[in-house]
């Protein structure tokens, strides 16, 4: 619980600095609104420096919506430009229909205690094994890719975000938890003259209790006559982006304020948990096991193969990443009348969804649980399989 906890402050802090690389705001003044006539001067003429002697290349200064303060610059190509609207779908454009995207992030939790597992999956964590980058790239975006009709080309580590990553790390709070971080890019050509190169970011957390994984996509496109300057671009910024220490520091204070403040409740919750665990522990005992949960239930229809019920307080978005889905074998349903959508188990192509919060799945496309006698005493209606 605690490790959960810990790293749903600590990946708090981690999204923000990466959205000094793919942000939606600029700032090409100073470092902060307090700053001084010095440290302006300074910064305008590393500006002025950086946009005369590398390769017309300037820095994008990228603020904190919730405090006003630049967290960092990202040197870039001068000739592209910044969408300053928060949660831009398409934070930087450039010559030649260059796009980069907004980066696509998920993370997961695993440890070898099921009973930790089981605490994180109540508190709404995906829990899954972690899985190399590398296979991740083999196995889930390179098909990805290629059932969108773009070829594979080839990928590569990328030591310089890393190094970006890990100078990054170094300047947070030393805890007993071990940071680490891998990067691959890999591109593909597509039908119709766009290529695109997609930076992966694999971040692990891990102590004792177990590990939190995340993975970030970034996908950059522009014309095949412009995307290799493109690429190398958008990777020398990303490897060269400059946190404002202050900022920083700023940071490291108010996460060291969180865990103060939360490390008392959470472990009353998890005391909790433990209790509640033994006593339904001791029930199943005593009853020989009579309580049947949804799945059991359901199970005992034939057309139905996947039951369970919804986590209502994970809610997905219709542009939820499909690779990370792919990754803990999820896939979303969504009903377009109302707007929601979930992340269910993966392996049915039907879905219904009831009143009580409860789903099931099945590949039979004639099965109705509206006319099924046995479950129709709740209200059923059909979600679409959205990726």
């Amino acid at each position: 619980m605690k490790m959960t906890v810990y790293f749903s402050i600590l990946f708090a802090l981690l999204v923000l600095c990466s959205s000094c690389l793919f942000g939606n705001s600029k700032d090409e003044t100073m470092y902060h609104a307090e700053a001084d006539t010095t440290l302006l001067f300074r910064e305008t003429a590393m500006q002025q420096s950086l946009e005369q002697n590398n390769d017309g290349k300037k820095f994008f200064y990228i603020k904190d919506a919730e405090n006003g303060m630049v967290m960092a610059k990202t040197p870039l190509p001068s000739s592209w430009t910044m969408d300053e609207a928060p949660n831009a779908h398409v934070p930087y454009r450039g010559p030649n229909k260059l796009k980069v995207y907004k980066t696509e992030r998920y993370e997961y939790f695993y440890a070898n205690d099921p009973f930790v597992n089981q605490t994180a999956m109540q508190m709404g964590k995906q829990v899954s094994q972690p899985m190399p980058l590398e296979d991740i790239v083999t196995y889930q975006i390179k098909p990805s890719m290629e059932g969108r009709g773009y070829t594979f080309v080839s990928s590569n580590s990328l030591p310089g975000v890393v190094k970006f990553w890990n100078t990054f790390s170094q300047g947070m709070p030393q805890t007993n938890s071990q940071r680490t971080y891998y990067a691959v890019g890999s591109e593909y050509q597509g039908p119709n003259g766009v290529n695109v190169f997609i930076l992966a970011l694999q971040t692990f957390t891990q102590n004792n209790d177990g590990v939190i994984w995340s993975i970030s996509t970034t996908h950059v496109e522009a014309d095949r006559s412009y995307f290799s300057e493109a690429k190398d671009a958008y990777i020398f910024g990303v490897s060269n982006t400059q946190l404002n220490p202050q900022w920083q520091q700023y940071k490291n204070g108010q996460l060291a304020a969180n865990f103060k403040r939360n490390d008392a409740f959470y472990r009353e919750q998890l005391m909790k948990s433990e209790v509640a665990h033994k006593q339904r522990m001791s029930i199943i005992e005593a009853h020989g096991n009579t309580t049947r949960s949804v799945g059991s239930i359901y199970s005992e229809i034939s057309d139905i193969s996947h039951a369970g019920y919804l986590n209502r307080s994970n809610i997905n978005s219709e542009g939820h990443s499909k690779t990370v889905n792919v990754i803990a074998e999820n896939t979303v349903i969504g009903n377009h009348s109302t707007g929601e959508h979930y992340t269910v188990p993966s392996g049915t192509n039907h879905y219904w969804v009831n009143n009580r919060g409860e789903y099931i799945g099945t590949n039979n496309s004639l099965y109705d649980p509206r006319i099924d006698n046995k479950i129709n005493d709740a209200e059923w209606t059909k979600f679409n399989v959205e990726q």
